[in-house]
């Protein structure tokens, strides 16, 4: 490890009061990169399977038992009937499983892995 000294960082100022002029010249931060070439996406990145929105019928027990386990109980019994049908698991790029202390098991979304659009 290098023994070099940092300089302190000075204290800011108190920002400027906002002027009218000022207020004129405001863009939005969309608007200010798009002059330099730079175009944002917008919403959520594409994926590859898209899931179909369906209305299903489950015994209230059943549904009762994922909905115990938190958040993700659908895409639980996702899993579940896609290990019954013996189609696997279809794991998103970049997402691993663990299981908490309270033996919950969650899905994590590692740095490594995202998708840059």
């Amino acid at each position: 490890m290098s023994n070099t000294r940092r300089k302190p960082i000075k204290k800011l100022e108190e920002s400027p009061e906002l002027t009218d002029e000022i207020l004129a010249r405001a863009v939005p931060g969309s608007k200010f990169l798009e002059k330099f070439g730079v175009k944002l996406p917008r919403g959520r990145p594409k994926q590859d399977a898209t899931k179909e929105a369906i209305s299903l019928r489950l015994d209230p027990d059943v549904l009762s038992h994922f909905r115990a386990g938190g958040p993700g109980w659908q895409t639980r019994i996702n899993e579940t009937l896609r290990e019954a049908t013996g189609l696997g698991r279809a794991r998103s790029a970049g997402t691993e499983m663990f299981v908490t202390r309270a033996g919950r098991k969650v899905r994590r979304i590692s740095k490594v892995g995202r998708r840059r659009a």
